[in-house]
């Protein structure tokens, strides 16, 4: 890739390398293709639907909105070139300095502009090893009987019971349900298995079933809220007619030399319950090893950024704290959930959560450059050895694609960066003092 730098200067008190390039004609053809095969794919467009890719993407989206999408991929497939070039450490996306930029899909050679946002470089007070104080944890008895109590859950069987209903019991329904007036086919049905637990079903329900004996029938009335309805929208009407077709208790076995023999065989836990309960505190002690380890790692890093000598640019704070919220969106959006609805669930207002999303974005900037700082004062270079090591934390199991990709679009720069934290960080790991 031809990219040719024809000015460039420092902008935003120096933190900002604002480049001007020329994209030789071929390039940008062969990147606007490939951002127009990106947008289609995200936006599940086959190739050719509706007929040709720009066309199909631009009467969904609208021509502004794909110029404007494919202005911010042109700038950040060219931006590695000029990065190389100049051998500049540099911070998240690049960005064009205008939202569409004009001949995109001309014939001509394009001229564009990028912002490209340098990496500060910070000392720290102190480079002696750090100190860290240990949260002991020990896996108890009652933690294993605990885990024990779960795992024999699984093994839980229904058996056919007599007398009436009680609160905890399972039962068997054939029942119609109208919600509002209006029939609910999901609520409706034979051989229903319902479990009587409060916080699984509605109080109403169960308060109206209690008592039933097999055979029973019964017609009631009750509110509730629809599950994922609004907190502030009113309660539904639920009217029920529901047939008892059977009673059902929950039976958990319990844990014998003999029930392990039968049911675990082949499970690597030996042939008797106490054997299983050794396995099980083993596997435990196992896991609270590894989460030790990744604390312990936490915190040498966090006492590393307490030494960063640096008062951090609102610039930087900014995009981090954007980046952290578009991530988290697309990790929510995967499983049906709004940022909103997260901050909720973890207790917090909007701005509460905002705070909170800032204050990470604080951290995670101050371990940053603590490490790049340590890296720099180790005086080490970085090596194959730390690369591989770089792309199997980054996309492990899938670190030959990554070479390749790195390779098509030389961002090689970003490897190198990562490798550089990580053996820092390994290095302060290896000479911290655990108390």
């Amino acid at each position: 890739m031809a990219i040719e730098i024809l000015s460039d200067e420092l902008v935003n008190d120096g933190h900002v390398m604002r480049v001007t390039v020329r994209i030789p004609a071929g390039d940008k053809a062969s990147m606007v293709r490939e951002g127009l095969l990106g947008l289609a794919q995200e936006a599940r467009l086959a190739p050719g639907e509706g007929g040709e890719i720009r066309a199909a993407l631009e009467d969904k989206f609208g021509a502004e909105n794909v110029a404007a999408g494919l202005t911010s991929y042109v700038a950040s497939m060219a931006a590695p070139a000029v990065v190389n070039q100049k051998n500049l450490h540099i911070m998240f996306t690049p960005q064009s300095t205008v939202e569409r930029v004009d001949g995109l899909f001309d014939e001509n050679a394009l001229e564009m502009k990028i912002d490209l946002i340098l990496r500060p470089e910070y000392e720290l007070t102190d480079y002696s090893p750090v100190h860290v104080k240990r949260q002991s944890i020990e896996i108890t008895d009652k933690m294993v009987s605990l885990q024990i109590a779960q795992e024999m859950e699984r093994f839980a069987s229904f058996e056919q019971a007599g007398g009436p209903l009680e609160v905890g019991d399972y039962a068997m329904f054939d029942m119609t349900t109208q919600v509002n007036g209006e029939e609910a086919a999901s609520l409706s049905g034979k051989n229903s298995r319902i479990a009587l637990v409060r916080g699984e079903m509605p109080d109403g329900f169960i308060d109206a079933v209690v008592g039933m004996m097999t055979g029973d029938e019964r017609t009631f009335d009750f509110t509730a809220k629809l599950p994922g309805a609004p907190e502030n929208a009113a309660p539904d009407t639920f009217n029920v007619r529901a047939k008892l077709i059977e009673k059902r208790l929950r039976r958990v076995p319990e844990l014998t030399d003999e029930f392990v023999r039968e049911s675990m065989k082949g499970a690597g836990v030996g042939e008797t319950a106490e054997s299983f309960r050794a396995a099980v505190k083993e596997r435990m002690e196992a896991q609270l090893a590894q989460q030790q380890k990744l604390q312990d790692e936490n915190m040498v890093d966090a006492e590393l950024a307490k030494r960063l000598d640096a008062n951090i640019p609102d610039l930087y704070l900014e995009n981090t704290h954007r980046d952290i919220l578009q991530n988290m969106q697309a990790n929510l959006a995967a499983q049906g959930m709004t940022i909103a609805q997260y901050a909720q669930q973890q207790g917090a207002n909007e701005q509460q959560f905002s705070m909170m999303i800032a204050m990470q974005a604080r951290e995670s900037l101050r371990q940053g450059f603590a490490l790049d700082a340590y890296f720099r004062h180790m005086g080490q270079e970085v090596t194959d050895a730390d690369i591989d090591a770089a792309l199997h934390e980054m996309t492990p199991g899938h670190e030959e694609q990554a070479r390749a990709n790195f390779d098509k679009n030389g961002a090689w720069f970003v490897v190198r960066e990562t490798a550089a934290r990580l053996k820092a960080h390994n290095d302060a790991v290896s000479k911290a003092i655990f108390e």
